[in-house]
């Protein structure tokens, strides 16, 4: 059954997180008379938008204006995909589903000890899954279902979604596609290159962090990762690379507590977030520019 978390990454509310379950509609608002009130953010509408889970899907629909999914206005109903944001007034919401997705490919911890270049035999296993079963595992959307091929190869699918321009939903694709150390390195890449030195010194902080864990994987790399994402208020692409890597192995609790593994779906959720975050922001008229570059990048990391 679809079980979709809300996890609130920037605003008054920053670190909530917000269960629906299926069969539940949930209204999100600043009103008492919302089922999920935000009193302190003074931006939101009184019932904002409302959130719809069904047994396999989860349905967005904004009840005012200024609602946004992935950093772009929408005025009617949409359909909920893993690593999704959601903005409303000064809250942004990253969407976790449950009983959507399931690990594709490595076990924890496996894909960090690939060198760059040298693919495992997990790597090449996770790539070659069918468009057919990672879109039974992936909230795309209604358009980009329509393009599945019975037996057709995860990456020609990926070429076709970009060929249609449907780059949300291919980005998604390559997410889960590729192995952690991977998708990791590809989202460091395009954010690398694509905002360049217009980050804030936080933002500069989080990426370093990345390129120390991505040359030495180790726990005080990964956990100073998880620090500079936290210095970055999780508004910023920067600080969800940062997290990818703090939620690719290990244990999410503090060191002197018991371990907890994290969810395995949260790496390829917080690359998705960073990836469309870099690619919507700036210059309208380069988005599909943008959306081009990450993907050409991502192919090549997939082929090598």
């Amino acid at each position: 059954m679809m079980r979709v978390v809300l996890q609130v990454t920037s605003g008054p509310a920053l670190g909530r997180q917000i269960p629906v379950q299926a069969g539940e509609l949930a209204r999100f608002g600043r009103s008492p008379s919302a089922d999920v009130c935000f009193p302190e953010d003074l931006q939101m509408h009184d019932v904002h938008f409302e959130l719809q889970v069904l047994d396999d899907r989860c349905v967005l629909r904004p009840l005012a204006s200024e609602t946004w999914l992935n950093e772009q206005a929408i005025s009617g109903e949409a359909v909920l995909a893993a690593g999704d944001l959601i903005m409303a007034g000064q809250t942004r919401m990253l969407a976790a589903l449950d009983g959507a997705t399931e690990r594709l490919a490595s076990a924890p911890g496996e894909s960090s000890q690939v060198e760059s270049g040298a693919a495992s035999d997990e790597e090449s296993a996770s790539l070659a899954h069918t468009a057919i079963e990672l879109c039974s595992q992936l909230g795309l959307s209604q358009e980009a279902q329509a393009l599945l091929l019975a037996e057709q190869p995860a990456l020609e699918f990926v070429q076709v979604l970009t060929r249609h321009k449907l780059f949300a939903d291919a980005i998604r694709v390559l997410a889960v596609l590729l192995p952690k150390r991977r998708s990791i390195e590809w989202a460091h890449q395009c954010v690398d290159r694509l905002c360049g030195k217009s980050s804030s010194a936080e933002d500069q902080q989080a990426m370093k962090a990345t390129t120390d864990w991505l040359s030495e994987p180790t726990e005080e790399h990964r956990r100073a990762a998880m620090a500079a994402a936290q210095a970055t208020a999780f508004e910023t692409p920067q600080g969800w690379i940062a997290m990818a890597v703090f939620w690719s192995e290990g244990s999410i609790t503090p060191e002197d507590l018991p371990e907890a593994p994290s969810d395995e779906k949260l790496t390829a959720q917080a690359v998705t977030a960073a990836l469309l975050m870099t690619a919507c922001q700036g210059d309208p008229s380069k988005i599909e520019e943008r959306f081009e570059v990450t993907l050409q990048a991502a192919l090549i990391f997939a082929s090598d």
